[in-house]
């Protein structure tokens, strides 16, 4: 009985022996895994970061759009208001001289 007794045990011993190794080993290999992961998971973190700043570059907001289309119709319309006072200049100007050629005569004055 005794025999059979140590036995067992010896076998219960090499089982626990076995089942610690291959945990140690298996928990190696899942935290070599683990560091990979972690370095894959910076990288995209590096390029993700690279890319906001690409797109803050190259890229613009629908806000920013919004400025910038209405400064333009700002400036058009400034243009558009000096441009009609210039016209109305020059038709003046067309109308004074044409009453000035009738009243004289047609004649061109020095």
């Amino acid at each position: 009985m005794d025999f059979v007794m140590i036995f067992i045990q010896g076998v219960m011993t090499i089982m626990l022996g076995t089942m610690a190794y291959l945990v140690k080993k298996e928990h190696t290999r899942l935290e070599a895994k683990d560091k990979q992961l972690d370095c894959n998971i910076r990288n995209i973190e590096d390029k993700l970061n690279e890319y906001k700043l690409y797109a803050q570059k190259e890229f613009i907001t629908k806000d920013e759009f919004i400025r910038a289309v209405s400064g333009v119709q700002k400036d058009l319309k400034e243009m558009k208001y000096d441009l009609d006072k210039k016209l109305d200049r020059i038709m003046e100007q067309i109308v004074k001289n044409s009453i000035e050629i009738a009243t004289a005569g047609g004649e061109k004055r020095d």
